[in-house]
């Protein structure tokens, strides 16, 4: 599998046409190839609206589905581009217990923009749909790629600060913070 990060909404040779574009996510400015997937327009204003970081009155349907599998108990733990068949790319949102559920690519970047979680590709999807350019795309939105402000920290980590704070929480009384 490789990572991957959204590069933009594009438009194709048909004009008409909306495109996402996906990009290899690299140490440098530039990814090494790109996935080019056919997408609605609504499935484009869903994903530039989790780039623009827009918070609608009410949820769409890419966050009503994030908040539907937590609600069930699950988390996301990536979404997966995973074939191309019959010129139609397919995708998976990847739960942490293990259940797999088959999506649409652009409904899945959509949720993982909104869920924080990675978009990945699997290898043989790359080598066999990946472009190394974008000759003859337009991108109508591009997204650069986001700022690290601090190294990718190991889940193990995060897991201990969050037991730690859980520790905190079961501990404190309310007299802990009162004034004296």
């Amino acid at each position: 599998m490789a990572e991957m990060r959204v590069v933009g909404i594009g438009s194709g040779p048909a004009a008409a046409q909306r495109v996402l574009v996906l990009g290899t996510r690299q140490h440098g400015p530039e990814p090494d190839r790109y996935l080019v997937l056919w997408i609605g327009e609504a499935e484009a204003a869903a994903i530039e609206m989790e780039q623009r970081q827009v918070i609608p009155p009410r949820p769409a349907t890419h966050q009503l589905i994030a908040q539907v599998i937590m609600a069930l108990g699950h988390e996301l733990a990536e979404v997966r581009v995973v074939a191309l068949c019959d010129e139609v790319f397919h995708a998976e949102l990847a739960m942490r217990s293990g259940a797999v559920v088959s999506a649409r690519p652009s409904d899945a970047v959509a949720i993982a923009l909104h869920s924080g979680v990675r978009i990945m590709a699997t290898r043989e999807l790359l080598d066999q749909a990946a472009v190394p350019n974008l000759a003859g795309i337009t991108l109508v939105r591009a997204f650069p790629p986001p700022a690290r402000s601090e190294p990718d920290r190991p889940a193990a980590v995060e897991e201990q600060e969050i037991e730690r704070f859980r520790s905190f929480l079961e501990s404190v009384r309310p007299e802990d913070f009162d004034s004296a």
